[in-house]
C-alpha cells in the first residue's frame, strides 16, 4: 500500500495525511529507541564481558591492585605455612597459562611448596591440562602417596571424567584432605560420599596464591588445615525468601559447590546427596536463564525435597548481575525451604572455606561451622615440620 495519498481526482499529491505522518513519526521514534537500547546493551555487555582465561589468571586475583609492605609480609607468611604442610597437588582439570605456571614454579622453589613439575605442562590438550591418561595417573599418584593433603591447582573442565574409574578402585588406605572448588566439585562430592575416611573442603586453589589476592582466602583455610580451629563462622548470610526471613535458625550438614557440575552429577556414581543438607551453590560464566533452568532441573529431579536450606553464593562473570539477583529472589519464593544469599562463597573476592559434611547452623546473618572430628584428626597428624 502506498504511503502517498491520492486526491478526489486520483492524481498523486505530495502532502501526506495526518495518519501517515503520525505513523512515519512513530517508526522514526521506534528506530531511535531500538538503536539506543542496542548501544546501551552493547555497552553493558562490554562492561560485564567475562575476562579471558589467560587474563583472569592475574586480573581477577588482584594482580592489578597496589601491594603494600604489610600485604607482602602476610603473603610470605601464607606461603611459608603452605610450604610446611604435608601436601601435594592435583591438576586434572584445565590447563594453566604460562605465566601462572611460572608463578607456581617460583612458589615451589622459594617456599618449598610441593608442586611437581609434571603438574605444570607447558601446553595443554584442547582445554585440558594434559592427555587423559597423564591426568588420571597424576591423580592416582597423589591419592596413593603419603601426602595428607591433595590441593587442586585450578578447576576448569575434565575432573569428572575419572570418577567412574575411581569408583572401581578401593579407597585410599589412609585418610586424605582434598581441597578445591569449581570443577573440583565433582571430586569433592565423590570423595565425601564414597570414601568415609577422607574429607573435602570447598575452598580456594593454589592458582589464586598471588600477592594482594590471598586475603581471607587462605588464612582461615590454613587455620583449619593446621588444626587450630574447631569451629568458625561465615558472615554475610542474608535471607532471600520469606521463609528464611521468618525462620530464626536452620541446621544441617554442608554439601554443594558449582551449580553446573552438580547438575552433571545426576544419574552418575557421584550423584549429589542432598537429604538433610544445607546446599550451597555457586557458578561462573553462566547467565540468569541457564542458572534458573539448572535450578529447576535439580528441583524436578527431587534434589530440593529433603534439603534443610539453600545458600546462593557468588555467581561470577554474569552479564546482568542485578537481573540475576531478581531472578534468584523470584525463584527462592517458589521453594518451600529457607533460601539465603552471600558473596562469601564462590569465584568472588572471598570464597570462605566450607567443609563437606560439617554440621552448620545459620542464624542472625551468619553460619557457624563445626569442624568434623575426622578433619580435626587428619589436620593434627603427619604435619611436615
Amino acid at each position: 500500500m502506498s504511503l502517498i495519498s491520492r486526491g478526489n481526482s486520483g492524481e498523486r499529491i505530495g502532502k501526506s495525511s495526518p495518519i501517515t505522518m503520525l505513523f512515519a513519526k512513530f517508526c522514526k521514534q521506534s528506530r531511535l529507541i531500538f538503536y539506543s537500547c542496542f548501544l546501551l546493551g552493547c555497552a553493558e555487555e562490554r562492561s560485564n564481558r567475562p575476562i579471558p582465561t589467560e587474563v583472569q589468571s592475574n586480573h581477577s586475583k588482584g594482580a592489578d591492585k597496589a601491594i603494600n609492605p604489610e600485604q607482602v609480609t602476610r603473603f610470605h607468611d601464607v606461603c611459608r605455612r603452605i610450604g610446611r604442610l604435608n601436601m601435594t597437588v592435583t591438576s586434572v582439570g584445565s590447563s594453566l597459562s604460562p605465566k601462572a605456571n611460572n608463578n607456581l614454579r617460583c612458589l615451589a622453589q622459594e617456599w618449598g611448596i610441593n608442586i611437581p613439575e609434571s603438574a605444570l605442562p607447558d601446553e595443554g590438550v584442547f582445554f585440558f591440562s594434559d592427555i587423559a591418561d597423564h591426568r588420571l595417573n597424576f591423580l592416582l599418584d597423589a591419592i596413593n602417596s603419603d601426602h595428607k593433603i591433595i590441593w587442586s591447582l585450578r578447576g576448569g573442565h575434565g575432573t569428572e571424567m575419572f570418577l567412574s574409574t575411581l569408583n572401581r578402585l578401593p579407597p585410599p588406605k589412609k585418610g586424605k584432605i582434598f581441597i578445591g572448588f569449581c570443577d573440583a566439585t565433582s571430586l569433592n562430592l565423590f570423595i565425601t560420599q564414597k570414601w568415609p575416611d577422607c574429607v573435602a573442603i570447598h575452598a580456594t586453589m593454589l592458582l589464586y596464591l598471588t600477592p594482594g589476592s590471598f586475603d581471607s582466602k587462605f588464612d582461615l583455610l590454613l587455620d583449619i588445615l593446621e588444626g587450630k580451629v574447631k569451629r568458625y563462622e561465615v558472615t554475610g548470610i542474608h535471607p532471600l525468601n520469606t521463609i528464611a526471613q521468618k525462620q530464626k535458625s536452620v541446621s544441617g550438614k554442608l554439601s554443594g559447590g558449582n551449580l553446573t557440575i552438580i547438575e552433571s552429577s545426576l544419574k552418575t556414581c557421584w550423584e549429589i546427596e542432598t537429604n538433610n543438607k544445607i546446599l550451597f551453590l555457586e557458578d561462573t560464566n553462566e547467565q540468569a536463564p541457564a542458572i534458573i533452568r539448572v535450578l529447576n532441573h535439580l528441583k524436578e529431579a527431587g534434589k530440593f525435597s529433603g534439603v534443610k536450606a539453600i545458600i546462593f553464593g557468588h555467581f561470577h562473570s554474569v552479564k546482568r548481575p542485578r537481573f540475576l539477583k531478581l531472578c534468584l529472589k523470584w525463584y527462592a519464593e517458589t521453594l518451600a525451604i529457607p533460601v539465603y544469599t552471600t558473596e562469601r562463597i564462590g569465584h568472588g573476592d572471598y570464597n570462605d572455606p566450607l567443609v563437606y559434611n560439617a554440621t552448620a547452623s545459620i542464624r542472625d546473618g551468619k553460619m557457624i561451622v563445626d569442624i568434623p572430628e575426622i578433619l580435626q584428626k587428619l589436620a593434627t597428624e603427619d604435619s611436615k615440620k
